[in-house]
């Protein structure tokens, strides 16, 4: 947590008002209804919801999530008992700058009581990357169906190059080329694979969260645990 005394370190000074900037916080804090709404607790204004204020109005920045939101209701922090939600983290940026803002998003995150922020910035060109080295993924050789499928191609891969059997090393360069050939098809489906079934989750992660974010009741809470946990894993 960000607590008043960091707060305080973080004010700048005055030759530096004006500069545009893009910063991330996380305070246990409550400011305004429209900022931070929760549901339980006691619905008090700590002393480092001023200075999250004072932040606002001496560098000029806004809350862009909640620009880009404004009626809508999304928690970046919950616990169970008793049933307490806030947006506790949230992206600060200069006013100017939101143009330059694509999107500011909430997401799931793994092995943490707090959701995920994002904040996407246009005025940078991608550059399109080509393949990277490969190496060998050892845990491979545990994978009972890899080790099926090289045992299997093996045997056709002697029979593909019975001419040059009596040539070892040749025959073990061209044995080494195949198994690379077989190990990164095989490795790319795996990965789409889990790629599909890890977003498969993840919607239904966002889906549970948001219906919790509207009504925090036990069930929602107790599918919402359950979710994370298949999640971690």
């Amino acid at each position: 947590m960000l607590l008043a005394s960091v707060l305080k370190k973080s004010k700048i000074s005055g030759g530096n008002r004006g500069k545009e900037t893009c910063s991330f916080r996380t305070v246990e804090a409550t400011v305004e209804v429209y900022f931070y709404r929760w549901t339980g607790g006691n619905n008090r204004k700590k002393d480092s919801a001023k200075l999250v204020e004072d932040m606002h109005l001496d560098f000029d920045l806004v809350d862009i999530w909640r620009i880009r939101n404004p009626t809508t209701s999304r928690f970046t922090w919950r616990q169970k008992i008793p049933v307490v939600q806030r947006r506790l983290d949230f992206w600060l940026i200069s006013d100017s700058l939101q143009d330059e803002i694509i999107s500011a998003k909430i997401k799931t995150s793994i092995k943490t009581d707090h959701s995920a922020i994002t904040l996407s910035i246009c005025g940078f060109d991608e550059t399109k990357r080509g393949p990277n080295f490969w190496k060998f993924n050892s845990n491979l050789v545990n994978d009972s169906d890899y080790c099926e499928l090289l045992t299997t191609e093996y045997v056709n891969w002697l029979e593909e190059f019975k001419e040059v059997q009596d040539k070892r090393r040749v025959l073990w360069d061209l044995i080494e080329y195949k198994i690379r050939q077989r190990t990164i098809t095989y490795s790319k489906g795996k990965a789409r694979e889990r790629r599909a079934k890890l977003q498969k989750v993840e919607d239904k992660l966002k889906e549970c969260k948001e219906k919790c974010d509207i009504d925090p009741n036990s069930g929602n809470l107790e599918e919402l645990e359950c979710l994370q946990t298949e999640y971690d894993q």
